[in-house]
């Protein structure tokens, strides 16, 4: 290994910033949130201009996350940690620093203030509909035997892996509304009658349904049955 490649390794290889980077705070890009956008954008320029050299690069197809079969160029040591740390730009988009991994990969190891990203979307839909608690046992709310009619309004989280429409929030709403028309919808009384189900029930008949990692149900928004994985 040449004296340059073992210099650049030292960088990637843990210890303090300043064992990484003897510039460790001495270039201009450092210290502000403009000069790390100014840093961003210039590692980005260079990393395109070796993008060719990165192994893998040429045998596998590059594109945006939630395509089939894209990879992404990744920097092994993420740009923002590179920034905090001192590193030049040229450090940040030598070879050494990069590879091309799947975007699912990418994804996952994204960062946001030191911690993973976790992504989510929420649609809320409020229910005209009926239900009872057929073995209610307290004689001060005997009338919840019987059914009684709410707004049940429900909200429902979906975790989803990018960060551009991979579920669109409309056409999930509408699906969801539909799968509960369908499936609780009385003629007899002209909106959804959900027998003796409780909140709770409802929402975890939802959760599993469409696979989401959280789903509430209220009665007009005043008490609420949450289930989550």
């Amino acid at each position: 290994m040449t004296r340059e490649k073992i210099k650049q390794t030292k960088y990637l290889s843990g210890g303090t910033a300043g064992d990484r980077n003897p510039n460790y705070g001495k270039f201009k890009y450092h210290n502000t949130q403009q000069s790390y956008k100014q840093f961003r954008n210039r590692v980005i320029v260079l990393t395109e201009r070796v993008k060719e050299q990165i192994e893998g690069y040429a045998e596998n197809k590059r594109g945006r996350a939630g395509i089939p079969g894209a990879y992404q160029i990744d920097h092994i040591r993420p740009i923002i940690d590179c920034w905090y740390e001192g590193w030049t730009p040229e450090q940040v988009s030598d070879l050494t620093n990069l590879r091309f991994i799947s975007w699912e990969e990418n994804l996952k190891r994204r960062k946001y203030k030191g911690n993973i990203m976790k992504k989510s979307i929420e649609v809320r839909i409020d229910i005209e509909g009926l239900h009872c608690w057929d073995d209610c046992n307290l004689p001060n709310v005997q009338y919840l035997k019987y059914p009684h009619r709410h707004t049940f309004q429900v909200a429902c989280m979906l975790e989803v892996g990018h960060s551009n429409r991979e579920t669109e929030f409309i056409d999930f709403k509408h699906k969801i509304r539909s799968y509960i028309q369908e499936k609780w919808y009385d003629v007899t009384y002209n909106c959804c009658n959900f027998g003796s189900m409780s909140c709770e029930h409802i929402a975890e008949d939802l959760l599993v349904q469409f696979n989401l990692n959280k789903c509430s149900v209220s009665e007009d928004g005043e008490f609420f049955g949450i289930v989550e994985k």
